[in-house]
């Protein structure tokens, strides 16, 4: 089982379209093994799979939301001289690594 669906992520960010499924598609992977990489353990499993909190399927759905709309870390602008960022200061505009804190990070065991 997978950290979340299309149509989950369709309904929490009210998409009604289907312009952006194949693209949702794609990213719920990436977006779960990102998840499984910063938090660096697997989640418990069950004979149907793993079994994902709710913590992280809405941590998956925002981090796809935040793609979808290009706003990868809350960037608004660059500028060049004298090396301006200006950041988005909304609650939609979250960066990723913000939203990674809320997952259970393990140390790496050598």
């Amino acid at each position: 089982m997978s950290i979340t669906t299309l149509s989950r992520v369709k309904t929490i960010l009210k998409i009604t379209g289907t312009e952006q499924d194949a693209v949702i598609e794609m990213l719920i992977p990436l977006v779960e093994e990102t998840i499984l990489n910063y938090r660096n353990r697997a989640f418990d499993t069950d004979s149907s799979g793993t079994v994902y909190p709710l913590e992280a399927e809405i941590i998956a759905i925002k981090i796809i939301g935040v793609q979808l709309r290009g706003d990868y870390e809350g960037i608004s602008s660059y500028g060049l001289d004298d090396c301006s960022t200006s950041y988005e200061t909304s609650a939609d505009s979250v960066p990723i690594k913000v939203l990674l804190q809320d997952i259970r990070r393990y140390p790496v065991v050598i």
